[in-house]
């Protein structure tokens, strides 16, 4: 195959994949009572972060409100966190919040 024939293919490629890029994303559905594990590196509150389960506790859709807990499973220290329905952050794990 010529250069520019593999050129050629690998363009058409890419054009491809943006192509159905263009399309929405739904977001998840979310439920009180929903979990997730996570394994995380280098996050510290009252002491390091490794493996943890956040599980939902709480939500308001109308204030855009969806609490949860974080549960560190070497130790079991509960950590409140809160996100917005898109899943920005407002209280993190590490406790720094956002207005």
């Amino acid at each position: 195959m010529s250069r520019g024939l593999a050129l050629a293919l690998l363009l058409a490629a890419s054009l491809f994949a943006l192509a159905a890029d263009d399309q929405p994303v739904q977001a998840p559905y979310i439920e009180v009572g929903d979990c997730w594990s996570y394994r995380g590196e280098n996050i510290q509150n009252r002491g390091p972060i490794e493996n943890y389960e956040m599980c939902v506790t709480f939500i308001d859709a109308q204030k855009d409100v969806i609490a949860a807990v974080a549960t560190v499973k070497s130790d079991g220290r509960e950590i409140d966190v809160t996100y917005s329905s898109k899943l920005a952050v407002y209280r993190s794990l590490t406790g720094l919040t956002t207005p």
